[in-house]
């Protein structure tokens, strides 16, 4: 047979519960529907009771009103969410037991969602429900028991009914009233009207019935067809609806989810940039260190310098590529660093303070050897810029020079000679003779053997590599060319010198 067990909070749909209570009394008889108020003798256990009405159910009504699930206990806190709140007992009691749980909808009450309700209730939330509401209370009571009729059989017509429940303040204010009419004597009046009232209806006889039962069909019928698909269309909105509610839940948390994505990858953008930023820094200043700890080491210039050690560009390793050797006056090696072997040769064009200038003839290519700037560049022939090809670590040969005073350097030079003497050769190397300084501004050329002098010249300046003569008596210029190794002459005026002697050597 089944029964129906009506739970509901007291505080939230106890009207609406009492009211429900009736209809399904008067539909399936007083021992298929269960209600605290009336099914619990006194002196029993309601908490023992009410598990025991659960267990033994067809189905449960979970009567919803709109503080249902918001009704706060003494602490502020839901009462929903407390393990003995007797209302979640009974819903989770059926929801284990697998019990149908259909949730009646009153006061305008909206379903609880999943997110509302703890984990042995959050089944309910998807439990399709039924609304009763004041303006269409028998349609709507109509709906709800034909959904029972699958789970619950009505008792036999010869049941005797026991009275009826409104609500709960109405049965204690009902017990008053009925001794106050006994009392007054006015009891067995009520009751035999009561009866008097009842008796045509169940004196009629049965063909009359029938016949009226048979003219009220077709309106039921439609009634009921009516009820029944604007409860299809109420499910069919509420299911819609929760289907929105969950794409757009769906869709909040995709956009959260990106933007905390986009967030975080900014955040790891600026922080990348600040390490990299840091790293430049750190590098720039390793690498002026290690630049001033070369120069430091250096302890000789462009003038003095005999051998380069090479790295290759931007390496602060200190690892050494090859070296560039002077090997004579005039020639410059550069070997790889395993080896002493020379793989290219240059010819040197001349030196500053601060660098040395060299040329491969095989590759029409110009060296600069920048000791100011730590770098060996290069140039080739029709271009006007320098290009980097190693960084400098190391360089050796002579000592820097000495700063001099004005009055030596006006008699000695840049080139670095002091008291020059050039040996003049024939074809066969024979020394011919010599040419002195005698003074600051004076210069003798003396032949071999013999300290007189043959001819007097005139000091007339000094470049990096040669020393000019004047002879004015001759109107001649002299040029002793220490790069080339050369004695040349040229008429005064001219820079066009021819060669007239081999030096061998000078000092």
């Amino acid at each position: 047979m089944g029964a129906i067990f009506i739970s509901y909070r007291r505080e939230d749909s106890e009207g609406h519960a009492g009211r429900l209570f009736e209809d399904l009394v008067e539909h399936f008889g007083p021992g298929s529907v269960f209600m605290d108020v009336v099914g619990i003798e006194p002196g029993r256990d309601f908490r023992k009771v009410i598990d025991a009405k659960v267990a033994d159910c067809s189905v449960l009504l979970a009567v919803i009103g709109k503080s249902w699930l918001t009704l706060k206990d003494d602490t502020g806190g839901r009462r929903i969410d407390h393990p003995h709140d007797f209302v979640r007992l009974e819903t989770a009691s059926a929801l284990q037991r697998d019990i149908p749980v259909i949730p009646v909808l009153v006061h305008n009450a909206s379903m609880p969602t999943q997110e509302d309700l703890s984990p042995d209730l959050a089944d309910l939330a998807f439990r399709n429900g039924v609304e009763l509401t004041h303006a269409r209370w028998d349609s709507d009571v109509s709906v709800l028991i034909r959904a029972l009729q699958a789970y619950v059989t009505p008792e036999s017509a010869t049941t005797t009914p026991t009275p009826k429940p409104s609500d709960k303040t109405w049965l204690k204010s009902l017990g008053g009233v009925a001794g106050l009419a006994i009392a007054l004597g006015i009891g067995y009046f009520s009751f035999n009207a009561e009866r008097t009232e009842q008796e045509p209806k169940a004196s009629r006889e049965p063909a009359e019935v029938a016949t009226e039962a048979a003219s009220e069909a077709p309106g039921k019928a439609v009634a009921v067809a009516e009820q029944e698909a604007e409860a299809a269309e109420l499910a069919r909105k509420r299911k819609a609806a929760a289907t929105e509610l969950e794409r757009q839940k769906k869709e909040e948390a995709i956009a959260s989810a990106e933007a905390a994505r986009k967030q975080q990858a900014e955040q790891q953008a600026q922080e990348d940039l600040r390490r990299r930023k840091a790293e430049e820094e750190a590098a720039r200043e390793n690498a002026a260190r290690i630049k001033a700890n070369r120069l430091a080491a250096i302890s000789t210039d462009g003038m003095g310098v005999r051998q380069i050690s090479l790295s290759r560009v931007g390496d602060l390793s200190g690892n050494v590529a090859g070296y560039l050797k002077q090997i004579d006056r005039q020639t410059w090696h550069e070997t790889d660093a395993s080896s002493n072997r020379a793989q290219f040769t240059f010819h040197e064009e001349g030196r500053t303070q601060q660098a040395v200038f060299l040329f491969d003839h095989d590759r029409t290519m110009r060296l600069r050897i920048d000791l100011k700037g730590l770098q060996v560049t290069n140039q080739t022939l029709g271009k006007d810029e320098f290009s980097p090809i190693y960084d400098i670590s190391a360089a050796s040969g002579q000592p820097a020079r000495r700063s001099v005073s004005a009055e030596e350097e006006f008699a000695f030079g840049t080139t670095g000679f002091r008291a020059v003497t050039a040996a003049i050769g024939g074809r066969d190397g024979e020394i011919r003779g010599y040419f002195r300084q005698t003074s600051a501004s004076t210069w003798k050329e003396t032949a071999a053997g013999s300290p007189d002098a043959v001819f007097t010249f005139e000091l007339e300046g000094r470049d990096l590599w040669s020393v000019y003569l004047l002879d004015r008596r001759r109107e001649m210029r002299i040029q002793l060319d220490l790069f080339h190794r050369k004695v040349g002459k040229a008429p005064m005026g001219s820079a066009d010198f021819s060669p007239l002697y081999d030096i061998v050597s000078a000092r």
